[in-house]
């Protein structure tokens, strides 16, 4: 989909294309149990209010970016007595809990020093864990998902559709077809293994963002096995077809250009008339005006 499918908002677009995935899957007879999204606003509203027999969960790695690893609502509200080394507290966070840490004993040679009571950083700290909004996104949390190998999906799509570009409808759906194909053939392969010891093989990288050096784990290439098949059915199609090449495009029912040719938010005026308002910046007032270049010089008095 493009941002002309919704009134040419890009900011609706990650919305309206969740639920034509899912209308896709749920029209074809699967049953979903859980979905796994992204904390998206928009997203989790629409699950709440029309999928609500759905479970809803979001991606365990956004959100310990802000709740931490731990995201139970008794033990997060824990971690503000828990850093100041207290481990039991008068009264429970919730009505079922605790109120006391659920860690066992601690290490007696801990040598990180704990966060004083009241100190400008233990007040920071509580701000945050007792945010409203955080702990009502605990829930979302509990099942620990992830959708890691989706946005390694969505970095392969930019391998055949790079974003310095420009693709009409069909091409671009063509490339994410490939990017599909590519994503599905190789996504079993085995790690690659190091000769010598039998270790899988780390291959560095660095961390723009991070500002860290890193490792992962390689993978054995891979073998594209599939491509000749796709050769040899666009092959036996072009043969096949009583039609040939010269007919008219139409256009598929849902080709965003029936709706609007450009991206643009208004269409475009004639192009004369564009000419005539582009002005050079060599343009004088005066058309018969000349521009004078010369100049005199004046030898120097040595």
């Amino acid at each position: 989909m493009d941002k002309r499918s919704v009134n040419k908002k890009s900011t609706n677009l990650e919305k309206e294309c969740f639920k034509k995935g899912l209308a896709y899957i749920l029209t074809r007879g699967f049953k979903v149990k859980e979905i796994v999204t992204d904390a998206h606003v928009q997203v989790a509203a629409l699950m709440k209010r029309e999928y609500p027999e759905i479970k809803h969960s979001f991606d365990i790695w956004h959100g310990s970016k802000n709740l931490g690893k731990k995201i139970i609502m008794d033990i997060w509200l824990g971690i503000i007595h828990h850093v100041v080394d207290e481990h039991q507290w008068p009264v429970s966070f919730v009505d079922t809990g605790s109120n006391s840490c659920q860690h066992g004993p601690l290490c007696e040679e801990r040598q990180k020093g704990w966060l004083t009571k009241g100190s400008p950083a233990h007040d920071a700290l509580i701000e945050i864990v007792m945010n409203k909004r955080l702990i009502n996104k605990i829930p979302y949390y509990l099942h620990c998902r992830s959708t890691a190998e989706l946005e390694n999906f969505q970095n392969l799509i930019l391998k055949y559709a790079s974003k310095r570009h420009s693709y009409n409808p069909p091409t671009y759906r063509a490339r994410n077809y490939l990017a599909a194909m590519d994503n599905n053939g190789h996504s079993q392969r085995n790690e690659l293994l190091n000769k010598k010891d039998g270790k899988p093989r780390q291959q560095r990288y660095y961390s723009k963002k991070g500002g860290i050096w890193s490792v992962y784990a390689l993978k054995e290439e891979k073998t594209y096995s599939y491509i000749p098949n796709i050769i040899k059915e666009i092959v036996m199609s072009r043969i096949n077809d009583p039609v040939g090449m010269n007919r008219r495009v139409v256009l598929a029912n849902d080709d965003p250009r029936l709706l609007s040719k450009t991206l643009a938010p208004k269409p475009p005026p004639p192009t004369a008339e564009l000419v005539a308002e582009k002005k050079s910046r060599f343009d004088t007032e005066d058309p018969d005006k000349t521009l004078d270049y010369s100049w005199s010089v004046t030898p120097l008095d040595l």
